[in-house]
């Protein structure tokens, strides 16, 4: 509950903490700016998936889908920000910076400290698995069949840049991420944003049409499941 009031009450703040602080180097060792946390949080959630997750939605729930998307997403903001400041309250130095998240408030959190380490370990394990397998994987795939498609790049040549691109950038820990981020979230929202408005002036026409299906078709079990 305080998730979703701390979302919509508190806007001003969050942007005054975030793009307000755009100039502004992070206050003490090993950290970085507000700007540079929120560039990095937003590079995890806008990106190839917004696309391609959006075309699997609608492949499985039809129309309706797009209805639960958004709804979705508020329940998932409230969540997301219950966990961030978790990972705050329970964050550890390492190596001169600060490291949170799910593994250390599952294992320094909980009261029963044996659960939260098993927790935690189970959490990891299925990380290590899943982020792999189900994000970077499928994102590097829908990148290099765009290259292919477009300019006839062949997916090796695509996966082996991205690959040598991704560590360049991982490698320099949290610090040269957040830098990456700064660069490249800002230019990628726009660009995001001005292709969507694009979009839809030039097919202003169907737009009532196509919201009117989306409302009749959303109310199912395939448009919800699609949807989440």
């Amino acid at each position: 509950r305080f998730g979703f009031r701390y979302n919509f009450r508190k806007v001003g703040f969050n942007f005054r903490n975030t793009f307000g602080k755009m100039f502004r180097k992070g206050e003490g060792a090993g950290t970085v700016s507000g700007f540079a946390a929120a560039c990095t949080a937003m590079a995890n959630t806008i990106g190839v998936g917004n696309i391609g997750g959006v075309m699997v939605a609608i492949l499985y729930g039809g129309p309706g889908a797009v209805l639960w998307m958004p709804i979705t997403a508020l329940v998932t903001s409230a969540i997301s920000y219950a966990e961030n400041s978790l990972g705050q309250v329970y964050k550890v130095r390492m190596d001169g910076q600060y490291r949170g998240g799910p593994y250390f408030y599952m294992a320094n959190g909980i009261k029963w400290k044996s659960l939260g380490k098993v927790m935690a370990v189970i959490f990891a394990l299925f990380a290590t698995i899943g982020v792999p397998f189900m994000v970077t994987g499928p994102s590097a795939s829908n990148i290099s069949m765009a290259f292919e498609n477009s300019l006839g790049v062949a997916p090796i040549i695509s996966g082996i840049l991205i690959a040598v691109l991704l560590f360049l950038v991982i490698s320099g820990g949290i610090r040269r991420i957040a830098s990456v981020s700064t660069i490249i979230v800002p230019f990628m929202t726009i660009g995001y944003l001005l292709l969507t408005i694009i979009t839809l002036v030039g097919n202003a026409s169907a737009v009532p049409g196509a919201i009117a299906t989306i409302c009749a078709s959303a109310f199912n079990g395939s448009a919800m499941f699609g949807g989440m």
